[in-house]
């Protein structure tokens, strides 16, 4: 049980992603559903639906602006 166990990860491990274009556009125009909570509420939650393709985008773009505020952002002078 344990070798089959074995084994079996690692074929797993051995076996390339096969991956090509038509998957990937496929995976890009999935629609992806997420529920984020409402600021100032406990329990309302707004459901906001999204192709992968936009919501990557938007991690892409958050991420983005986070690190322009972390490098525009100064640390306040002691003394």
């Amino acid at each position: 049980m344990i070798l089959s166990l074995a084994s079996a990860l690692l074929l797993m491990q051995a076996a390339p992603a096969a991956v090509d274009g038509a998957a990937a556009s496929a995976d890009a125009d999935k629609k992806i559903c997420k529920r984020e909570k409402q600021i100032g509420s406990l329990v309302r939650a707004k459901k906001i639906c999204r192709t992968k393709a936009e919501w990557d985008a938007a991690e892409a773009q958050a991420r983005q602006d986070v690190g322009e505020i972390q490098r525009t952002t100064r640390a306040p002078a002691n003394g």
